[in-house]
């Protein structure tokens, strides 16, 4: 026996039958090797891997998602607010969708149902051997229930909200099977396995959350998703492709927009050959949402930032993430770099590192034509929404140059363009702020990006060379 294993492995004589957890527990209870020098090498142990700052967020993460406190909040939530709107519903009444395009996809879901029994099967059959499985098993039985209540119940509104709940607790209880089982595996030199059932879950969890993201959405009409009333009488809502495309067309492939592409490149595209628009993107109702703002706010600076505030805190949010991720590739090739001029003072596997330089870009790509998406939809709405308005106060008022809101239109443009509006005739001030002016307007767009990219790229660049320069 080596001189440096500790006297109490001595009185057990069978010390080959020990089993792993034993070993594991002894080894971080009592700390079974320290720190040793081995032909010029330093060898980091496990007691100082465990004080290790490089993983002690990997242990304190493990002990979070084992703990069952998120999964016992989920389920808490989801329960109160499934409740909650089934009562609502049977007051107000049940709401039967018409259209096709607001039915179940039955394939889609028979798969999805079937991929979340599997998981909770899996779990179930872990939770028997290793009783910290319970809470993860009480989240899927939960998903696997609404699951249940969407093919059952006929309620339009009530199998959206409980196609998010089930989905939210998909992706959350992927999220924590993931910490508490695989992320010990990325330090260097772990020994543990991953048991079949956890093995099992996991792919049937990742399978169910993939259906999802390629799953068609369901269609709900205005009537059934914004109740509120607008001064101007809406055309009867048809389903367009972008509400009806799956979460994966819509945020990465932009694949509703295909078709129109393929028809493009082959034949001459026509007014008839495009799809139809949203609900949301409708003339009018954005000239009504615009009428709303312009009532609480008389700058058009105002009103514009109340007008389209959702798109903007979208493109902010897709900026954030641009340009943290933009890091992710750099930080990662230091990483790999420094693992291998010393592979033996490693805490983490290489293999994070690889992940990370394919994970960041594509991020990086996804976020930034987010943005672009965005903020595209953003200039054609402001665009729309502040000639439809000129036009409506041209008809309306004898005096456009004596009409405040082209007048506080006037002074943004020529705030944003930096020159001085010389005076024209009515007409000519008119056909000048629809033009050109509107367009100074919504090129500010840009605004957003400076004004929140550029300060979390700083911040994120600052601490990270800090933290470089402290090893």
């Amino acid at each position: 026996m080596p001189a440096d294993v500790p006297f109490y492995w001595t009185l057990s004589p069978d010390i080959d039958q020990i089993s792993t957890p034993l070993l594991l527990w002894s080894s971080s209870t009592y700390g079974i090797s320290e720190r040793k020098k081995n032909k010029g090498k330093e060898v980091v142990t496990d007691k100082a891997r465990c004080s290790d700052s490089r993983i002690v967020w990997i242990r304190s993460t493990v002990r979070l998602a084992q703990s069952g406190i998120i999964q016992l909040a989920l389920v808490a939530v989801v329960a109160v607010w499934t409740i909650g709107h089934s009562t609502t519903c049977s007051r107000s009444g049940a709401t039967v969708p018409k259209h096709d395009a607001s039915r179940i996809r039955l394939p889609f879901e028979t798969s999805s149902q079937a991929a979340r029994a599997a998981a909770l099967a899996f779990l179930t059959t872990a939770a028997s051997q290793n009783s910290r499985q319970w809470p993860n098993v009480l989240t899927s039985a939960l998903a696997f229930l609404l699951g249940l209540g969407r093919l059952v119940l006929r309620d339009a509104k009530w199998r959206r909200i409980a196609l998010h709940q089930l989905n939210v607790l998909l992706v959350a209880t992927l999220a924590l099977l993931v910490a508490s089982d695989l992320l010990p595996l990325v330090e260097v030199g772990h020994s543990l396995r991953l048991d079949r059932p956890v093995a099992g879950a996991l792919g049937s969890l990742a399978g169910a959350v993939l259906i999802a993201l390629v799953t068609p959405r369901e269609w709900l009409s205005p009537t059934l998703v914004n109740q509120t009333t607008t001064p101007f009488t809406l055309p009867e809502a048809k389903p367009s492709p972008e509400e009806t495309c799956s979460w994966f067309a819509s945020i990465i492939s932009f694949q509703w927009i295909s078709p129109l592409v393929w028809k493009g490149w082959r034949l001459p595209v026509e007014i008839s050959d495009l799809p139809s628009l949203p609900w949301y993107d409708e003339p009018l109702w954005v000239l009504s949402n615009l009428i709303k703002a312009r009532a609480k706010y008389n700058k058009s600076l105002w009103t514009i930032v109340r007008f389209q505030r959702t798109e903007i805190l979208t493109m902010a949010a897709w900026i954030v993430v641009d340009f943290s991720s933009e890091l992710v590739g750099p930080f990662a090739t230091y990483r790999l770099l420094e693992y291998i001029a010393a592979p033996n003072e490693a805490a983490l596997h290489p293999s994070i590192w690889i992940f990370l330089l394919f994970a960041g870009p594509m991020t990086r790509t996804v976020a930034f034509q987010q943005y672009v998406f965005t903020s595209t939809r953003l200039i054609v709405r402001i665009r729309s929404g502040i000639t439809q308005e000129l036009y409506h106060k041209a008809m309306s008022s004898l005096e456009p140059e004596d009409d405040d809101t082209i007048n506080q239109a006037t002074a943004t443009a020529t705030d944003a363009a930096g020159k001085r509006q010389s005076a024209t005739t009515k007409a000519g001030r008119m056909a000048n702020l629809m033009a050109s002016d509107t367009d100074s307007i919504v090129r500010a767009r840009d605004i957003v990006r400076v004004g929140v990219g550029v300060p979390t790229g700083m911040v994120i660049t600052v601490i990270g060379l800090y933290r470089v320069s402290l090893h």
